[in-house]
């Protein structure tokens, strides 16, 4: 199965297992899923690290690349750990649903489970301002604006590299 990141504020990237594919990302700081596997041979290795980071990560978002009401929330987010788990309840709410239908069978503790994932989710919306979710509806996922800048110079490059065919 692929392994899902989801990199609140930047867009989810599926990232398919292929041979020699090394995939690291902090636990910690980026929700994540394996969607399931229907192949017969895998390996997958699980590491955990200790220790003090002496630059944050993730690295704050910088206010010229992006839109700063969004570097406002997202940093207000990232500075309340609880609060930004909570919050990643409600914008990934269909994905974590998934995710439990994906891992068991059907039966009534799946029903209960999806049950109070969404009566929680339900309550945690409930707290957010309004105002705060449409400017992240409006934004979201967050794009580098530099670096769509580079694609569309990258692309224009190799639109010149087949003039005059």
């Amino acid at each position: 199965g692929e392994v899902e990141v989801l990199p609140f504020p930047f867009a989810n990237t599926v990232l398919p297992p292929l041979n020699r594919r090394f995939v690291a990302f902090s636990s910690c700081t980026t929700l994540h899923r394996v969607r399931p596997f229907f192949g017969t041979n895998r390996v997958c290795l699980n590491l955990w690290f200790e220790g003090e980071a002496e630059i944050p990560f993730p690295a704050p978002l910088e206010a010229d690349r992006f839109d700063h009401r969004v570097c406002n929330i997202v940093r207000i987010l990232r500075q309340r750990p609880a609060e930004l788990r909570a919050f990643c309840k409600v914008w990934y709410s269909d994905t974590m649903v998934q995710s439990l239908r994906d891992a068991f069978e059907e039966c009534q503790d799946l029903d209960a489970a999806i049950d109070l994932h969404v009566e929680e989710m339900t309550a945690i919306q409930s707290r957010i301002a309004k105002t705060t979710m449409d400017v992240l509806e409006e934004c979201f996922p967050l794009k580098n604006l530099q670096r769509e800048e580079a694609e569309d110079a990258e692309a224009a490059e190799l639109v010149d590299l087949f003039d005059g065919l």
